[in-house]
């Protein structure tokens, strides 16, 4: 196996394609999974044009197309020969509340958030199980320390996937499988455009470098940034929800 390679979907933009980026720079073979090829391949080349040499490989998934996990995690590994770790990143955040005319958005979110990354995550497991152990990486949220108005379905699939992931360090930890749960804050990205109100916002890059330290030192969990975000997992749940429906999300 190799002694440091990873999949990473929904690499095509955002925070994926920053940190491949930036797992890049640090010499990682990668292998790059999303929906649209053109962004992809044209990640790929703008990472194989900097990094001479390196192996970057390009996945068009689905992570809502649950059955077909297993062969992604397969092709990857043999794309980069061998699969050291899986960055389960994916995701959309479509808005839309409670009782309004946006349960598809709300299903939506749910399907891919939560069951399209608990389907890699769970193909992932089993390559890791028979070939010595792994690391999962699951980008979670700061939104799942308290259901944002406006997008509560978003949080939801955010903090039961840090449940989901929580849970499988665990159970996978006497098998050699770590696991690291990001919670970012908001970060200039395509997700978070159009959202009303993004305090403390970072830059993709910055995060990116965040990130990989985490990743690299395979921290349990990391809070990207730590400050404020620290702080408010810990008031968030605090809050009157009188207050935060002033909030305007």
């Amino acid at each position: 196996m190799a002694t440091r390679s990873m999949l990473i979907s929904g690499a095509s933009s955002g925070i994926g394609a920053a940190v491949a980026r930036e797992l890049a720079r640090h010499g990682w073979p990668l292998a790059l999974s999303a929906r649209r090829r053109d962004a992809l391949d044209d990640l790929a080349s703008e990472l194989r044009q900097r990094h001479p040499g390196l192996r970057v490989s390009v996945h068009v998934h689905d992570v809502t197309d649950y059955a077909s996990s297993d062969a992604l995690i397969r092709d990857a590994a043999e794309a980069l020969g061998g699969l050291s770790a899986v960055f389960v990143n994916a995701g959309i955040g479509l808005g839309g509340r409670i009782g309004g005319k946006s349960f598809d958005k709300q299903r939506r979110t749910i399907e891919t958030n939560l069951l399209g990354a608990m389907a890699v995550t769970d193909a992932a497991v089993r390559h890791f199980r028979a070939h010595g152990g792994g690391q999962v990486v699951g980008t979670c949220s700061v939104a799942a320390f308290r259901g944002v108005p406006g997008n509560v379905a978003y949080s939801a699939s955010k903090a039961a996937l840090s449940t989901y992931l929580e849970g499988l360090r665990a159970e996978g930890w006497r098998e050699g499988i770590r696991v690291t749960v990001l919670y970012p804050g908001f970060v200039r990205t395509p997700i978070v455009e159009g959202v009303a109100h993004t305090p403390f916002a970072i830059e993709a890059d910055r995060a990116a470098r965040l990130i990989v330290r985490a990743i690299e030192r395979q921290a349990p969990r990391a809070i990207v940034p730590r400050f404020p975000w620290t702080l408010a997992r810990w008031l968030m749940p605090l809050i009157p929800s009188r207050l935060l429906a002033r909030a305007g999300f």
